[in-house]
């Protein structure tokens, strides 16, 4: 394997296969909505040729990628992921109390192969639109089309089970292990911010002790050599106390939002005449106002040395 050739991965979310495009697709499905505005799929096809030009029909099923498969060819990608929100049923079990519903019919997955599509995520939330036979047909489609999948499945073992794809005589292997191994003990830096999300600071290690911004911070450089490196800190576990300690990394809330569970706080560490900017969870039980000063306390943290230049 050649380490020193990089791996190209297409990322694409909210494929949505359904509605219209299902309709204008060589195999159209019952096109029944159960939205409250629209109640055949057939209107947004009128509604995009009353502003755009008529859409041929049918149409082969690469049509519905434009222009995006010619540059995923230019960009020469070895992967090619998606989120694909769509059911791909013919089910007609809607889960009840969902104001919308998407589906496509079987027959039109060479919509999915045509754009040569690796892996198709199914966690989202319309996986479940029609029923759990919706999802079992959708997981028959994709499999039959050569199409590998993640994140559902007919029982909890396979939905959690990963999608293996293999890209030969490229790339560089960071870490082996189970998915919990490698989201708890991440062995490298690209690891760490890869799996799950992290916050990273620019830290030095001298004398056998990690500072940040000339302050010497009370935490163990955990067996690294005097030099550049980055705190990584997941956001759960870092605590925001009032004040800040004078071994503690400290910061200025710049910014307050969301609300309820989801309220998050955007601190900017100061670092001299620079600003380092990291997002938190916010305590409920606790108000922030903006250009207050915080510490924040890592509970649990990595240090991996900074490459070298």
């Amino acid at each position: 394997m050649a380490s020193n050739q990089p791996i190209c991965v297409f990322f694409c979310g909210d494929v949505m296969t359904g509605r219209g495009i299902d309709q204008i697709l060589p195999n159209p499905g019952n096109p029944v909505l159960y939205e409250s505005y629209v109640r055949d799929a057939r209107e947004y096809v009128a509604l995009a040729e009353a502003v755009n030009r008529p859409i041929p029909r049918p149409v082969d099923f690469a049509y519905i990628w434009g222009d995006a498969l010619e540059e995923l060819d230019r960009a020469g990608t070895d992967l090619r992921i998606i989120n694909l929100e769509t059911s791909i049923t013919v089910s007609e079990e809607a889960w009840p109390n969902k104001p919308v519903h998407y589906r496509m019919n079987p027959a039109n997955v060479g919509c999915i192969t045509a754009a040569r599509i690796d892996c198709c995520s199914l966690a989202n939330n319309h996986t479940l639109d029609w029923g759990y036979q919706g999802l079992a047909e959708t997981i028959v489609t994709v499999d039959t089309a050569s199409v590998a999948r993640a994140g559902a499945g007919r029982n909890r073992a396979e939905a959690a089970s990963p999608a293996i794809l293999d890209v030969l005589d490229k790339g560089h292997v960071q870490q082996v292990g189970t998915p919990e191994e490698i989201y708890e003990q991440p062995q490298t830096a690209f690891v760490q911010h890869f799996i799950g999300e992290s916050l990273a600071v620019p830290v030095t290690i001298n004398g056998g002790a990690v500072h940040f911004a000339g302050r010497r911070l009370a935490l163990d450089p955990q067996g690294l050599d005097n030099g550049a490196a980055s705190l990584f800190v997941r956001p759960y576990d870092v605590a925001i106390v009032p004040q800040a300690a004078a071994t503690a990394l400290s910061g200025v809330v710049k910014r307050v939002h969301g609300f309820g569970p989801a309220r998050r706080v955007e601190i900017a560490l100061l670092d001299g005449d620079r600003e380092h900017f990291i997002e938190l969870n916010a305590p409920r039980d606790k108000a922030f106002a903006i250009g207050q000063q915080v510490g924040l306390e890592p509970r649990a943290y990595r240090l991996f040395a900074s490459p070298a230049d």
